[in-house]
């Protein structure tokens, strides 16, 4: 146990600077968002309708059940790598040690190899959709503290094993405009352990390996949340959708347990369920378009469509410009996706690939975003690929 740590470093998903709030979102990894510039919203017909839009289960024509998500991630400043090739050969050549700054810049660099598991199920039940998804993603943030004699980094990491219920239909039909529109509600019960350790110097991450989970603050809480999803489509082929969710309206908030001696697995203490304050997830309301083109080109450029999200609306400190995601994505030859796009301003790409007969999808990405608070402060670039085995 005492070297789980750092099994858990190297195998979980890394996912940017830390979060100021003590609750970060709950995320999975979505590398058909992500390459399509992170719109998410009004694509609903995949297995991950369920996470980007409660009512987008209204308008699945299947099911979907998908047992693991096996991901390679590689993340890092890629574009200033030129910027420290100077420092990087002095050390290769014994001729000067590594500063403030380039320590920065390779604490942004991860790896990250690991499993996602995620299930979902769709019950038909008129006029009902019932939906149920249990998922789970472990995530680690670290950020640097720079302009300091010395460098450390803050980490946290954190396990969610997410439940979800999920109830969707069509609530309104108007026939004379070719209108319909849909609503959803998603129920979640979120299990988080979330580990923190904060101004971790040099010499401490040089014997990470050897670290002693009993050295971190340990946290497990539950917290209950639910998001609600409209969409409206337009057109005989609902080839135009307008989306709205609002996620965490209930201001979802976990019970923390407070570590004791009296509840602990090998060198790992838990709590025995004390309450040690609470923290919440912030609400987030969205809002989003599709418009599908359909063919242009037989086999060369089929099933175009094209999206943009606009998120957190309520976050006044955020900038207005890191809240648009926009992209598209064509298919090709009946079975390769080409996906592209712009993520808070960057570039994004990528491609999907549904293998014939089999129930496995490969996705590759490519995107990069923002860490900082304004548009090129803090890039962090991002390669990525996913392996579903998927019914």
């Amino acid at each position: 146990m005492k070297r789980l740590f750092a099994a858990l470093i190297i195998s979980a998903l890394a996912t940017g600077s830390l979060a100021a709030l003590d609750a970060p979102q709950v995320d999975i990894l979505n590398l058909r968002s992500k390459a399509m510039g992170g719109v998410r919203l009004s694509i609903n017909d995949d297995q991950y309708a369920i996470m980007n839009n409660p009512a987008g289960t209204s308008l699945l024509e299947r099911s979907w059940v998908s047992l693991v998500q096996a991901h390679f991630v590689f993340s890092g400043d890629f574009l200033s790598l030129y910027d420290h090739k100077d420092a990087f050969t002095g050390i290769a050549s014994g001729e000067s040690d590594i500063d403030n700054s380039t320590w920065n810049y390779l604490s942004r660099m991860k790896i990250a190899v690991g499993s996602a598991p995620l299930y979902f199920t769709m019950l038909n039940i008129l006029p009902f959709n019932i939906n149920l998804a249990v998922f789970n993603s472990l995530n680690v943030r670290m950020k640097a503290n720079p302009d300091i004699p010395v460098p450390t980094w803050d980490m946290l990491t954190y396990n969610d094993t997410v439940l979800v219920g999920n109830i969707a239909a069509e609530v309104l039909d108007i026939k004379s405009l070719d209108m319909e529109l849909h609503f959803g509600v998603n129920a979640k019960i979120i299990n988080r352990v979330q580990y923190r350790k904060e101004k971790m110097d040099l010499f401490y991450l040089y014997n990470l390996g050897s670290l002693d989970l009993k050295e971190m603050e340990i946290r497990r809480g539950l917290a209950f949340g639910m998001d609600l999803g409209f969409v409206a489509t337009f057109g005989e082929k609902k080839d135009l959708k307008a989306s709205l969710t609002l996620s965490d309206f209930y201001a979802t908030r976990f019970a923390w347990t407070k570590p004791t001696s009296t509840d602990s697995i090998g060198d790992v203490v838990f709590g025995d369920g004390t309450d040690a304050g609470a923290a919440y997830i912030d609400p987030s309301l969205a809002i989003g378009a599709s418009y599908r083109l359909g063919t242009i080109i037989p086999l060369i450029l089929e099933d175009l469509v094209f999206a943009m999200d606009i998120r957190d609306l309520f976050d006044p400190d955020s900038n207005s410009f890191l809240k648009v995601y926009a992209g598209f994505e064509f298919a090709m030859l009946g079975f390769i996706k080409v996906r592209g796009g712009v993520y808070q301003g960057y570039l994004s790409g990528g491609v999907g690939i549904d293998i014939p007969i089999l129930p496995i999808e490969i996705d590759f990405a490519y995107w990069a975003e923002e860490l900082g608070e304004y548009p090129g402060q803090e890039r962090l670039d991002n390669i990525g690929v996913t392996v579903n085995v998927v019914f």
